[in-house]
């Protein structure tokens, strides 16, 4: 098991088991994505997250 910082655990909403997540802890297919958020601070993972909402409340209009 990995461990979240408590400040942290509002991020995570996927199960742990979840192949996306395992697949970019392992290198592979969202490592870039993962390693990025790892270093950002919340208030950059929360303009982050409204800037991704943003992009697919586009593409889903």
């Amino acid at each position: 098991m990995f461990f979240i910082p408590p400040d942290l655990s509002e991020y995570f909403t996927t199960d742990f088991e979840d192949a996306a997540y395992q697949e970019a802890i392992a290198g592979d297919k969202f490592h870039g994505a993962y390693k990025q958020f790892e270093s950002q601070s919340n208030s950059d993972i929360n303009k982050s997250i409204k800037s991704l909402e943003k992009q697919v409340s586009k593409h889903v209009e």
